[in-house]
């Protein structure tokens, strides 16, 4: 059995066509000849090339769900990748021993990320007390800029 590119479009084109053609003839012919073109178009041509072609092969359809199921596979190991590297100073310990950073940028790099990470702890303390300071409504407003310092 053929399989080529028209065959292949022939039963959607019988499909199709059938409906536009069946109302033109129920306006112009007559309802029998309407009547005529859907049951030859719809119930004889349609199923007897869906038969006789096949179903249609491998097209753009197949191919989207190949592509979109190794998109989201890669997507997944990315995602695995950043979560092992997540971790700023194990990043720059592996890019000093790759040679890409010396030591003395490693050394400023780190200075950074250690005072980023005092200035997040003193905030996090700053917030607590508050905290405890609205509890107890005690303090008074300069009291709480004397705890900022």
């Amino acid at each position: 059995m053929p399989s080529g590119t028209l065959s292949a479009r022939l039963t959607p084109l019988f499909a199709v066509v059938t409906l536009p053609l069946g109302i033109l003839a129920a306006l112009f012919v007559s309802l029998p000849a309407a009547a005529a073109v859907f049951v030859v178009g719809w119930l004889l041509l349609t199923p007897a090339s869906a038969i006789l072609f096949g179903p249609p092969e491998p097209g753009p359809e197949w191919a989207d769900d190949e592509v979109n199921d190794l998109v989201e596979e890669r997507m997944k190991e990315a995602m695995d990748e950043q979560d092992s590297s997540a971790d700023p100073v194990e990043e720059l310990r592996e890019r000093y021993a790759r040679g890409e950073i010396d030591e003395v940028e490693l050394e400023r790099r780190l200075d950074a990320l250690l005072e980023a990470e005092d200035v997040s702890q003193n905030n996090t303390e700053r917030i607590e007390r508050a905290v405890e300071n609205l509890d107890t409504d005690t303090e008074t407003p300069e009291d709480l800029l004397t705890d900022r310092e």
